[in-house]
C-alpha cells in the first residue's frame, strides 16, 4: 500500500511539471477501432480539450499503476502490457477498457461542479440515500474497497473514487459518453 501511496504522489508531482507532449495524445484511440463505444469515449474527452496521455514515461512509473484523471484536464491511461512507458499504445485489455470508464467518470464529477478543469469535483449523487442505493446493487466487494481507500484518501475523496468505480463496473460506455457530452459541454 504505502508502495501505491508513494507512486500516487510520485505521479502527481510529475503532473505538475509539464505534463505533455502533445504528440502522445494522438495516439490513442488506434486500437479502439472495433470498440466503437470507447472510441467515441476518448474522443468526446478529447474534444473537450482534456489532454489523453497514453503509457507516458512520467505517469505510468508502476505496474500498478493504472490511470488517472487529474483534476487540472489531463486523464492519463497505462495499460497492461505495455512494453515500455513510450506513448504507444498498444491493445487494450478489459481492464484497460474499465480504467478508461473509470477515469471518464471523474471528468463527469469534474464538470458536474462548475467547469471542466477547475480543481473543483463532486459526487454525481450527493444525496447520501442515492448515492448508497445506487452503490448498493453493485457486483465490486465496496467493504474491501473502501477500507483500501480510505487507508490514503478522505471520506469524501473516498466516496468519489467508489462511485467511479462502480459506475466502471455497472454502467455501459455509452451512458458515461452521454453524461460526458451532458454535464461538460
Amino acid at each position: 500500500m504505502l508502495k501505491k501511496l508513494i507512486a500516487t504522489i510520485a505521479v502527481t508531482i510529475c503532473c505538475l511539471a509539464n505534463p505533455l507532449p502533445v504528440k502522445a495524445q494522438h495516439q490513442i484511440g488506434v486500437y479502439l477501432k472495433d470498440n466503437e463505444g470507447h472510441r467515441q469515449l476518448v474522443e468526446s474527452i478529447k474534444n473537450l480539450g482534456v489532454i489523453v496521455l497514453v503509457n507516458h514515461k512520467l505517469h505510468c512509473i508502476t505496474e500498478e499503476f493504472a490511470g488517472l484523471y487529474y483534476d487540472n484536464g489531463v486523464l492519463v491511461i497505462c495499460q497492461d502490457n505495455r512494453p515500455e512507458n513510450n506513448g504507444i499504445e498498444v491493445e487494450w485489455t478489459d481492464n484497460d477498457l474499465d480504467t478508461l470508464r473509470h477515469e471518464a467518470h471523474h471528468i463527469v464529477q469534474d464538470c458536474a461542479l462548475g467547469t471542466i478543469a477547475d480543481g473543483k469535483m463532486i459526487r454525481m449523487f450527493v444525496n447520501e440515500d442515492e448515492y448508497f442505493d445506487f452503490i448498493e446493487d453493485s457486483s465490486l466487494d465496496l467493504v474491501k474497497l473502501y477500507t483500501k481507500l480510505r487507508e490514503i484518501l478522505s471520506e469524501e475523496e473516498t466516496l468519489i473514487e467508489i462511485e467511479a468505480y462502480v459506475v466502471a463496473k455497472d454502467i455501459p460506455v455509452g451512458h458515461i459518453n452521454k453524461k460526458i457530452i451532458e454535464f461538460c459541454n
